[in-house]
């Protein structure tokens, strides 16, 4: 089952506590998803994540992953989860903090296929997945809006 959205489209970059870290809302199928981004802990996720986002490059993106318990992912153009570029038109390198785990459900980062090949695709979890931290780089988290378990309600192809 596959729902097209209007991910990406972003309906507001709101500056939070600092101006290193900046809210953005997804506009989905399933409603809205608040986000805050890492700006200083992950500047090139961060960076990658806002211009795709104004260029509308996640915007029909369907969640191409979606594994009950663990993560949903998406970000793909294609819909197959096997392409995907950043605004380099290259992968970028990890970026690793020690202050930011995968602890809770709504960690969002960036998707990868090993050490340094981030492109466009990201996932965001469902609950605490530890054996993720130092692997996949963290850029931010679920702030506000949809609630995340909403997310496996609607099948594998689902959106947010």
């Amino acid at each position: 089952m596959g729902i097209k959205s209007s991910m990406g489209r972003v309906l507001s970059v709101d500056p939070l506590v600092s101006l290193w870290s900046f809210a953005v809302t997804l506009h989905t199928d399933l409603g809205d998803l608040k986000v805050e981004l890492f700006c200083m802990q992950a500047p090139l996720a961060s960076e990658n994540f806002l211009a795709l986002c104004a260029s509308d490059y996640y915007k029909g993106c369907i969640f191409h992953r979606n594994i009950k318990g663990f993560i949903v992912q998406t970000g793909d153009p294609t819909g197959t989860g096997k392409n995907g570029q950043s605004i380099w038109k290259k992968r970028f390198k990890d970026e690793f903090h020690d202050s930011l785990k995968h602890n809770a459900r709504g960690i969002m980062s960036m998707a990868n296929n090993g050490p340094d090949s981030n492109g466009s695709q990201f996932f965001i979890t469902y609950s605490k997945q530890t054996m993720l931290d130092m692997k996949y780089s963290i850029f931010g988290n679920y702030c506000l809006g949809l609630r995340i378990y909403l997310m496996r309600s609607f099948g594998y192809r689902s959106l947010i």
